[in-house]
């Protein structure tokens, strides 16, 4: 083979690796970019039953929006309490999260199951730089989503 060949040949492994490992490591990605950008790790007891974040093929300028809904067996006292989430209903944030919502999941398909109900009994925390947390207490699932700029 020529080196051209060879060149290109070793291109396409390189990337294939990079897209296969992408794949495998979406919960620890989705995890990850969380902590990174909340500065909030979310305990390693909970699974991922949903994740979207809007992806682009170019790098473009800003954070990309991302929601995340995590299930737990149970209510995660340690973690909420650790965290500062308040237990009071908060209809300023609701409709702040609702209103950033509202054009992201008219794009993308959330399934209805992950959209915040906030009939029901609700902690939040919102860390005031567009990335918001709910946890719902009957269902023992937590929303994150940050919202992109």
């Amino acid at each position: 083979m020529n080196k051209f060949f060879k060149t290109i040949l070793l291109t396409i492994i390189i990337i294939f690796l990079g897209f296969s490992s992408g794949c495998t490591n979406k919960d620890l990605s989705a995890r990850s970019r969380i902590s990174d950008l909340s500065e909030i790790d979310i305990p390693s007891n909970s699974e991922i039953v949903f994740n979207h974040k809007e992806d682009v093929f170019f790098p473009v300028p800003g954070r990309r929006t991302q929601y995340t809904v995590f299930e737990f067996e149970e209510l995660p006292i340690e973690f909420l309490h650790d965290e500062n989430f308040q237990d009071e209903k908060d209809v300023d944030f609701e409709e702040l999260f609702d209103w950033e919502f509202i054009s992201f999941s008219h794009t993308f398909d959330i399934p209805n199951e992950y959209h915040p109900n906030w009939d029901i009994e609700y902690l939040w925390l919102d860390t005031s730089s567009g990335i918001y947390f709910v946890y719902f207490i009957e269902s023992n699932l937590l929303i994150v989503y940050i919202v992109g700029n």
